[in-house]
């Protein structure tokens, strides 16, 4: 009666990982959104370049955190869910085998 739910298990994993790596391309968008305007020289050119670079840094962070975050969270709820399964098919794999030793009501 145990299924193997394979496929579950491998969207579970993969959510959580397309999850992470949407967070971290966030955080790289971000990075590279406050080097660019320094690219040119040691110095910026114009004055808002550099509060752009940081605005810009603000936002990749909360979209990759906004994007990546549900994913993760819907792959550990998956991974969750299937844990929860196969527990209870242990535990009533326990109970079956309990039942069937020791009959209930008593003749």
């Amino acid at each position: 009666m145990s299924k193997d739910y394979g496929y579950a298990r491998f969207w579970a994993g993969a959510l959580t990982v397309l999850g992470t790596l949407f967070v971290l391309l966030g955080l790289l968008v971000a990075v590279a959104a406050i080097l660019i305007p320094t690219i040119g020289g040691f110095f910026p050119s114009r004055k808002n370049d550099v509060l752009a670079g940081v605005i810009m840094a603000i936002l990749a962070v909360l979209a990759g955190g906004l994007v990546g975050g549900p994913l993760i969270v819907a792959g550990q709820a998956l991974r969750v869910l299937l844990a929860q399964r196969r527990l209870l098919a242990q535990i009533k794999q326990q109970q079956m085998t309990r039942t069937d030793d020791h009959e209930w009501p008593p003749r």
